[in-house]
């Protein structure tokens, strides 16, 4: 239960933190939201398989 909770906890601070260097560095325009959606769906998507790739090696250290 815990190690699920910090694997969202985790994925807020990302999501977080990447809104908040794209809303810096982005031109506010049309593409503000064309480049940002996609963008956010990739970052979340990495940092979901990063801890879930962390998890299975934990298991397995074998897997790399």
């Amino acid at each position: 239960m815990m190690k699920n909770i910090s694997k969202y906890v985790v994925l807020f601070f990302g999501v977080a933190l990447f809104l908040y260097f794209y809303d810096m560095f982005m031109p506010k325009s049309v593409l503000y939201f064309v480049v940002g959606i996609p963008a956010l769906y990739i970052s979340t998507v990495l940092i979901m398989k990063t801890l879930k790739l962390q998890k299975i090696q934990k298991i397995n250290p074998e897997l790399k």
